[in-house]
């Protein structure tokens, strides 16, 4: 993925943003316990169904939901029958498979919906190799405020189109080329 595009790593960026969630609830004001939650969340997290699968991640790693504290207080549900090893990893390889094939459709419906709705707000702006642009590069410089800076940098040259969105570009034959998505480009003009 390109740098500074987070949209290109959805499902990292939604597990970050549950964690940060969930730490938020519990952490100390000084925020310097936040590593002692990781297990408790990470339980949590196990042991929830997710909106898009319809599964816990343990089922869908395991074959099982997880054995919960509570599990212990209200008793165990009653077990299958013994079986077999072989049995036992011939039932689990075909659960695993029935689960794993519900949940592949059940992704492929939920990508398709995040796909119109972020090709309802895209913007296509189609660069041309040798077209000059702006490039959106955000920086902090100590002593200066953010909000006041220029966050455009230019103009750059597009050297290559990799593909629809992402572009090499260079400011100059002496500096080194980047890799970017367009989203971080605008067309340049002279002003």
């Amino acid at each position: 993925t390109t740098a500074l595009h987070p949209q290109s790593d959805g499902q990292v960026e939604r597990q970050h943003l549950t964690i940060i969630n969930y730490l938020s609830k519990f952490i100390s004001e000084n925020q310097r316990d936040w590593d002692s939650w990781i297990p408790m969340f990470l339980l949590a997290y196990r042991s929830s169904k997710h909106e898009t699968t319809g599964f816990t991640p343990a089922e869908l790693y395991l074959g099982h939901d997880l054995r919960l504290p509570l599990d212990l207080l209200l008793g165990s549900p009653p077990r299958e029958r013994s079986q077999s090893e072989a049995d036992f990893a011939s039932s689990l390889r075909g659960k695993l498979d029935r689960i794993h094939f519900e949940v592949r459709g059940r992704m492929d419906i939920k990508s398709s919906r995040m796909k119109s709705w972020y090709d309802r707000n895209a913007r296509q702006i189609l660069f041309q190799e040798g077209e000059k642009v702006w490039f959106f590069n955000p920086r902090r410089i100590k002593g200066r405020a953010p909000k006041l800076q220029s966050n455009w940098e230019g103009p750059f040259v597009v050297v290559k189109k990799l593909n629809d969105v992402v572009f090499c570009i260079q400011k100059s034959v002496k500096h080194k080329k980047k890799i970017v998505h367009a989203d971080r480009l605008a067309p340049f003009s002279e002003r």
